[in-house]
């Protein structure tokens, strides 16, 4: 989007999954989110995964975690190459 809020695309397509919380490091390229397949939601634990976008090259999802836990709330660290969860 510009600057002024025009314009807008949506850069996340993920078939089956839903992003949320999405933050973007300093570089103004990188987002970094949560998703969570939907075919694995539950009541009980829905796994949830750190990914990052590079808006910038227009890559698809990078998964970052790998397990059956729930990943929240990713944000990216002030040094701008690393985040907490």
């Amino acid at each position: 989007m510009k600057p002024d809020g025009s314009d807008p695309v949506q850069i996340t397509h993920l078939e089956g999954w839903e992003p949320g919380g999405a933050f973007i490091f300093r570089d103004n390229k990188t987002i970094i989110f949560r998703a969570w397949r939907t075919a694995d939601a539950s009541p009980k634990n829905t796994p949830a995964h750190d990914a990052l976008y590079d808006s910038g090259r227009r890559t698809r999802l990078t998964p970052l975690t790998h397990d059956e836990g729930t990943n929240w709330s990713p944000f990216p660290a002030p040094d701008g190459h690393h985040y907490v969860s």
